[in-house]
């Protein structure tokens, strides 16, 4: 008997913890639970959550009463030493009533930036964006053949939707209509053009012979300088090449800065590419002089009779 008294006891304390008056303002003696579960939670999510008056619009450090109550029951004791169940998740446990909300908040907050919540979010938006498509629409038969509500319809079939009531119909005649069967074309083949039949096409023939090879076009006038015309008695058998390039090139360089024409140096044994060897007078010790006039080859003459 006395356990039966106990236990109904508890469970009327119980009732009495899940009273709420919202509209009754608190005091310094008097602390009514104003708060209902939703309403702590979405207090504490937004970080304005008071237990100390059941208040959303401040943090219990800017609580304005300074007499501490039982935050579950707003008796006269510990929060840790109350003997009713938690008013938040309707159970008994050892830990205080704000670490019973933070747990629940946290599983709140881990839920809205999961996967399946982010998949939650976009049906609901495509929900209202397809309403507000409906809305333009006077004949909801029209709407069907319309190709972004088919697509939209389509989509949310796609993550397995649940249809509300007067979405139901329209998603069913969309999902069930069958795509209209277009004929295949025939390809006609056009007639052939009036007249003879064109005739077959010849390949031509490649010549056997390579082409001669094109004049530079870089260097308008270009001149041969022959050294053994130049060349005096005495400096047969010497090194001739080396004294008209000079020490260090200096000949050289005075030739091509004087004249303005590039000077080259060809024969055998000096040029060293075949190319330059198609005419058997290239095989002589001679100067390439290549410019615009023909001045600038006698230039480079004056210069070779003075070295």
């Amino acid at each position: 008997g006395g356990g039966a008294s106990s236990s109904s006891s508890s469970e009327a304390g119980d009732d009495e913890s899940e009273e709420i008056m919202s509209d009754v303002e608190p005091g310094e003696g008097f602390r009514p639970l104003r708060l209902p579960r939703e309403k702590v939670r979405d207090a504490y999510l937004q970080g304005l959550l008071c237990l100390n008056c059941d208040a959303a619009d401040h943090k219990h450090q800017d609580c304005p009463f300074k007499k501490k109550v039982c935050w579950n029951c707003h008796g006269n004791h510990a929060g840790n030493d109350c003997p009713l169940r938690c008013r938040f998740c309707k159970d008994r446990h050892d830990y205080p009533l704000l670490e019973c909300v933070k747990k629940v908040c946290r599983r709140v907050s881990d839920w809205k930036k999961s996967k399946p919540a982010q998949e939650q979010r976009g049906v609901l938006s495509s929900f209202e964006q397809l309403s507000i498509k409906l809305e333009g629409f006077e004949d909801l038969d029209l709407a069907t053949h319309n190709r972004d509500i088919q697509k939209m319809v389509k989509e949310l079939a796609e993550h397995c939707a649940l249809w509300p009531e007067d979405l139901e119909d329209i998603a069913t005649s969309i999902l069930d209509m069958k795509p209209p069967q277009r004929k295949a074309m025939e390809l006609l083949t056009p007639p052939p053009p009036p007249g003879l039949p064109p005739k077959p096409y010849v390949a031509p023939k490649l010549p056997k012979e390579s082409p001669p090879t094109m004049p530079e076009n870089k260097y308008p006038w270009q001149e041969k300088i022959f050294l053994d015309s130049l060349l005096t008695k005495g400096m047969y058998g010497s090194n001739v090449l080396s004294r008209i390039i000079g020490r260090g090139g200096a000949n050289h360089r005075r030739m091509e800065t004087e004249s303005g024409a590039r000077v080259f140096f060809r024969g055998l044994g000096v040029s060293g590419r075949d190319a330059d060897m198609t005419d058997p007078m290239d095989g002589k010790l001679h100067i390439a002089v290549k410019g615009e006039v023909p001045q600038q080859g006698k230039s480079v003459r004056r210069i070779i009779a003075d070295i």
